[in-house]
This record gives structure tokens, sequence and C-alpha cells, in this order.
């Protein structure tokens, strides 16, 4: 006689029953029906990704920005696809999570808050990088605030690889000045501001040390991240290099004072040359001597 096998419906029922039975009544034992979700190898043990402590690699940045976006601190918004969850949590990070029971789910950081990107004097965008591995990078997302009527995670989307773009609404960025920057700087990086506006009016200073300079200032205030350390030990130059065509060395023009001079000195060779290739010419149109008899 073969014995039919065991089940786990008639397992858990048996079990049950004789628990609700030697319990004389103190404990009230459900008697479950269906049979247990089982999992992995055999054991009832499912991985539920949103069970799992999400833990950042490095720590955000300090606050920075419009005073009035502290608000934000502290709360979480969320966004979510038929596969996606995402939690923005500002400036502090946002995490994705996958809607899956799999075994491999994913669930990690896309980025921790580092600061902003500002362009035409605009805070654009708000940077969360340094998040979890990627191949050979780490993940990171921009996220761009727009006027809404409440406080709410838009969308996220991928289009590079690991690089992910957001957009957040707030009523907080609805003003026309909510997002400028000079407003935000205190006095001494205010007139720093006006002193290379007026250089750059003035031609003495070019767009690219003119955006050089604003960069220090958003860096000074807190509103950039500053770059890791490089090293400043120059690399040595080939031989070749060392002097330029008129045996001179070269000359780094750091600022408008040298620009000057080295102005006026290639003014002058240039003019020698002039006065060379005038001689040259001239000569070479005299009629020639005949030889001597």
């Amino acid at each position: 006689m073969f014995l039919k096998p065991v089940t786990p419906l008639l397992c858990t029922t048996v079990i049950l029953a004789v628990l609700q039975l030697t319990s004389a009544g103190n404990v009230a034992v459900r008697i479950v029906r269906e049979t247990a979700p089982y999992g992995i190898f055999g054991s009832n043990f499912q991985l539920n990704p949103r069970d799992q402590v999400l833990v950042a690699k490095s720590k955000p940045e300090k606050f920075a920005g419009p005073s009035h976006l502290k608000r934000l601190l502290g709360k979480c918004f969320n966004f979510s696809t038929s596969d996606y969850r995402y939690t923005l949590c500002p400036f502090q990070n946002i995490t994705q999570v996958e809607d899956s029971y799999r075994w491999n789910a994913y669930k990690g950081v896309l980025g921790v808050w580092q600061g902003w990107t500002i362009t035409n004097g605009t805070f654009a965008s708000m940077i969360y990088a340094e998040g979890d591995s990627c191949g050979a990078s780490k993940r990171s997302v921009q996220v761009t605030l727009t006027c809404g009527n409440h406080s709410s995670l838009l969308n996220v989307s991928e289009p590079e690889r690991c690089k992910y773009a957001a957009a957040f609404a707030t009523p907080l960025v609805c003003r026309d000045d909510a997002l400028l920057v000079y407003p935000r700087l205190n006095a001494t990086l205010r007139q720093r501001w006006n002193d290379i506006e007026s250089q750059r009016f003035n031609d003495e200073l070019t767009q690219k040390g003119y955006e050089k300079e604003l960069n220090n200032i958003f860096q000074e205030a807190g509103f950039l991240k500053l770059p890791k350390e490089e090293s400043i030990v120059a690399k040595p130059q080939a031989a070749s290099d060392s002097t330029n065509d008129t045996g001179r060395a070269p000359t780094r023009l750091t600022d408008i004072a040298v620009c000057n001079a080295e102005y006026e000195q290639l003014r002058a060779e240039v003019a020698s040359l002039r006065m060379s290739l005038e001689m040259y010419q001239r000569s070479s149109t005299l009629p020639s001597m005949p030889p001597p008899s």
C-alpha cells in the first residue's frame, strides 16, 4: 500500500488543530486553510526588498541654497512606476526599489546630496551623486525644481546608464526670485561678484576667467561641491617645448598685466619683422650693377 504524500495544507491543519485542543481555550488559534507561500529551497522565507535597510556609502553635504527650501528637510516624496518605486528625501538622498518579490530584486541608493548646478545665476538643479556602484562608475541623479501646487516627485528617468534625471515640483519655487543665487550670498561674496562683472564689462577678464571666478564664489558659498584635490606639481615639459620660436622661455599668462606686457613685446617683434621684410623687398627691386670690365 502506497502512502499518499502529506501535503503542507494537511500538516498545517493538523498542527493547528492539536494546538487548539491543548490550549484549553486560553488562546484563540485561527485555522489557516491555505498553504504557506513556500520560497527559496522549500522554506517559507521570502525576501521582501522593501524590508532591507539601505546604507549610503557617503554622508550628504550640509544644506545649501535658498533658505526657504529648508522646509523640505526631513520629508520624503515617492514616485512609482509599474516596476520601481523612487523616494526623494531633499538634501539627503534618493533611492530606488524594484517592486518585485524576486530574490535578487534591486534596492539601492541612486545618489546622496552633493550640491547644485548653477546656470545664469540661478539654482538650476540639485545633484545627488556617490550612489551605488554601477560597473566602473557610481549612480547619480540630477533633480530639477519646478513650480507646483504641492510638493511632489513628478517623474524619474534614466537617460544614460546609471545617470538619472528627476523632476520635483513645489510651491516654494514659484516666485520669480525663488532660485536666484545673488540674494543668497553674503555681502563679501556679492561685492566680489560685482567686481568681476565690472572686469568683464571692461574687457579685463575673459569669459573663461569670468566663469572660473564665479565658480570660486559659488564654492565658497557652499553651493557647489569642492572638487577633489589634485596634484599641483606641473609635469616636466619636453626639451623642444622649453623655448618658443623667438628663443624666449614661454610666459604663463596669469593676469591682465602680464598679458599687456606680452602684447607690447609681440607688437615690437612684429614691427621689426615688417621693417626687415620691407628692406628685403626694396633691395630685391634695385637694378643689378653691371660686372666690372
